[in-house]
C-alpha cells in the first residue's frame, strides 16, 4: 500500500512538472499599469484549447484547430463586467453574453479567411515559414465584442529586447488592411527556432486616439 501511494505521489509531481514546463509568464504593461499574465495550452486531436489568466482578471480560453484557427472563444473581465461567448458558424461568428453588464446576442459576417483570436499564438508558424505574402484575417476586439479584419506579414530578423535580454526574432507587422494600416499597425517577435511569442507592442483599441501603447513580453517558460 505504501508503495502504492508511493508511485502515485511520484506521478503527481511528474505531471505536474510537465504542465510548468509548458506554462508561459508574460509582463504586460500597459502606461504605469503592470500585468502578470499566465498562458497554457491543452492539447487533443481536433487542436487545443489555449487558456490565458491575467493578474487584473482577465480571462480566455480559446478553441482552436490543428491549423490554429480559432473555432470558438470565452472571454471574461470581471472589472468591465463582460462575459461571453464566441464561435464560428462558417462564414460568420455569433457572441452571446454580457457586455459591459448588459446582456447582448451579435452575429458579425465575415469572409472564408481564419478567425486568429490569438495573434500571438496562431502567427507562430508563419513567422518562422519564411514567407513573403501578406495573410489576412479576422478578430474580435475583446472588450468591445466588435469583429475586424487584419493582415500580417514578415518584416524578416532582427535583435530586439525581451525582458532586459537582446535576443534575433522573427518580426511580423499586423495591420488594418489598406490605407488603414497607416492608422493602426502593431508589431510581433517570434523565436526563430520554434515560433515561441516573444514580444509585441500594440494599441489596444482600433481608432481610440490616445490610448496608450501596451507592450507584452516573454518573462519564463520555454515553449507551449
Amino acid at each position: 500500500m505504501k508503495s502504492a501511494i508511493t508511485t502515485l505521489c511520484l506521478l503527481l509531481v511528474s505531471l505536474h512538472s510537465g504542465e510548468a514546463q509548458h506554462k508561459l509568464i508574460y509582463r504586460e504593461q500597459t502606461g504605469q499599469r503592470v500585468a502578470r499574465v499566465e498562458v497554457w495550452e491543452e492539447r487533443d486531436p481536433e487542436g487545443s484549447l489555449l487558456r490565458s489568466v491575467m493578474s487584473y482578471g482577465e480571462t480566455y480560453s480559446i478553441r482552436n484547430d490543428q491549423e490554429m484557427a480559432t473555432m470558438s472563444f470565452s472571454y471574461g473581465n470581471t472589472g468591465q463586467k463582460t462575459f461571453y461567448t464566441a464561435a464560428r458558424e462558417g462564414n460568420s461568428i455569433r457572441l452571446e453574453g454580457t457586455l459591459k453588464g448588459k446582456p447582448f446576442s451579435h452575429f458579425s459576417r465575415i469572409d472564408a479567411s481564419p478567425l486568429y483570436e490569438s495573434v500571438e499564438r496562431s502567427l507562430q508558424a508563419f513567422a518562422v515559414s519564411g514567407s513573403s505574402q501578406t495573410i489576412y484575417f479576422w478578430i474580435v476586439l475583446p472588450t468591445e465584442a466588435l469583429v475586424f479584419q487584419l493582415m500580417a506579414h514578415r518584416e524578416g530578423r532582427e535583435v530586439v529586447d525581451v525582458a532586459g535580454t537582446e535576443v534575433d526574432a522573427e518580426k511580423v507587422k499586423v495591420s488594418l488592411p489598406g490605407i488603414a494600416s497607416l492608422l493602426w499597425n502593431s508589431l510581433y517577435w517570434y523565436r526563430p527556432s520554434d515560433g515561441t511569442f516573444l514580444r509585441s507592442e500594440c494599441v489596444r483599441g482600433i481608432g481610440i486616439v490616445g490610448t496608450p501603447m501596451t507592450v507584452l513580453e516573454l518573462v519564463d517558460g520555454e515553449r507551449l
